[in-house]
């Protein structure tokens, strides 16, 4: 029995050596299968043979899986396989590491390839969730920042939005009607005259002189007042809405109460103050018409929402020319301008016309982008319509033109990342994959 207890521990020794010489022996002859079907299956590859270069490397995976192997075999696809092949290899890569922002940039360049943008961005709104080695994807996406397709309707004539949603002239019946910002009929489209959705109302005249009042669904909500010839009125902001009667331009209320004027022309209450023109001149009132400024001007630039004041800055014209003033009627900057356009939003920039060219200006009337275009729409949401060559396209606040000047006319961009643009005397909706996708 006493030499029985040193058998035993000898015994377990021999096991375990015996166990590990096995491991390493299977280790060794996984390894050496590993290489040799790795080997067959580039040797393949190289010659063309797909099905036994395929087989060979589905056999190698099946021993030994890595990222360096799927990349591979991604290389392999793109070089030899066919496009579905490719993307659906590239796909299972990315599903097999999703943590892995490499594993998506096979699929990512597939897409971008094919010019499927949308799908780009798509995979890239997974790819930010999950990953954070961006640095290749966020090269490629950049690239995309501004590719764009268009969205089906077209119009004979278009406005400007406010509040989400634009007046736009049918192709079809030659009516006024509302979309929305990504190109939805929100009414229907057999208006005479629409104003802008400045407020939760719009004010409307129907084929048979009807005018009223609409919500954003082209629900009728509220009349005119009664008496009043009404050839033009303006949108409703501020509790306030210009008519003209054909002779004169007077304010009213939300309630459709008469509250003041007798002016040649009127702009819309913005924040508490417009510029009117009485007697020939131009003057600021408040709400009240209660005049702020002892200053009369000659001009006013008037957008096309109506609107005279907007980020608390108005353009007024001299005998000098163009100047920028405040809401109290102070002169903000030293220049002098040509021409301007009225800026779209707060906080953004406002074209100006110095020396025959184009620029733009921020609120304190500091030179942002050096004049160089031929003609030029103020800022909104990041871009500007510019006119270079006698067509249109966009500049960033670089000043550096990220969309092409193709287009007959364009306006501006609204917040979901669309645009009206005009090609072959039609107006198209032009969508950025980056917000549409």
């Amino acid at each position: 029995m006493k030499g029985y207890r040193y058998l035993v521990p000898v015994a377990l020794i021999v096991f375990m050596a015996l166990s590990w010489y096995q491991l390493i022996t299977n280790v060794q002859t996984e390894q050496k299968e590993y290489n040799n079907m790795l080997h067959n299956a580039r040797s393949f590859a190289e010659q063309g043979i797909m099905v036994e270069a395929v087989s060979n490397y589905q056999n190698a995976l099946s021993i030994k899986e890595s990222m360096e192997l799927y990349q591979e075999i991604s290389d392999f696809y793109q070089k030899y396989g066919n496009q579905d092949e490719q993307i659906s290899w590239d796909l299972s890569f990315s599903e097999k590491y999703p943590e892995s922002a490499e594993a998506y940039l096979p699929l990512l360049k597939d897409y971008y390839n094919q010019k499927n943008y949308k799908g780009c961005f798509q995979l890239y709104d997974i790819v930010q969730k999950r990953t954070e080695s961006m640095k290749e994807i966020n090269k490629i996406m950049k690239s995309l920042e501004y590719e764009y397709s268009f969205i089906q309707n077209t119009y004979a004539e278009v406005s400007a939005f406010c509040l989400g949603l634009c007046a736009v002239k049918s192709a079809d019946t030659n009516g006024w009607g509302y979309i929305d910002e990504r190109g939805s009929q929100r009414t229907n489209m057999n208006y005479r005259y629409t104003a802008p959705f400045c407020s939760s109302l719009a004010p409307v005249i129907t084929e048979d002189g009807e005018a009223y009042f609409i919500d954003q669904s082209g629900n009728k909500k509220q009349i005119m007042p009664d008496n009043v010839n009404i050839v033009s009125i303006g949108a409703l902001f501020d509790d306030k809405f210009v008519i003209f009667d054909g002779d004169k331009y007077a304010y009213y209320t939300s309630e459709r109460k008469y509250a003041f004027g007798d002016f040649e022309y009127a702009g819309i209450m913005t924040n508490g103050r417009a510029l009117v023109k009485q007697n020939g001149t131009w003057k600021i009132i408040d709400a009240n018409n209660v005049q702020i400024s002892e200053n009369i001007y000659q001009d006013v630039y008037i957008d096309e929402l109506g609107r005279t004041f907007q980020n608390e800055r108005a353009f007024v014209k001299t005998q000098d020319g163009w100047i920028m003033i405040d809401t109290e009627g102070q002169k903000i900057g030293e220049d002098i301008y040509e021409d301007i356009k009225l800026f779209i939003e707060d906080n953004s920039l406002a074209a100006v016309k110095i020396n025959g060219k184009w620029g733009y200006i921020d609120k304190d009337g500091n030179q942002i982008i050096k004049p160089q275009f031929d003609d030029a729409r103020s800022f909104s949401n990041g871009l500007a319509a510019i006119m270079k060559n006698g067509y249109w396209g966009y500049s960033n606040i670089a000043g550096d033109i990220v969309i092409d000047t193709i287009f007959q006319d364009a306006r501006e961009f609204n917040s979901s990342g669309n645009v009206l643009v005009k090609q072959e005397n039609v107006w198209h909706m032009l969508s950025l994959y980056k917000y549409n996708h």
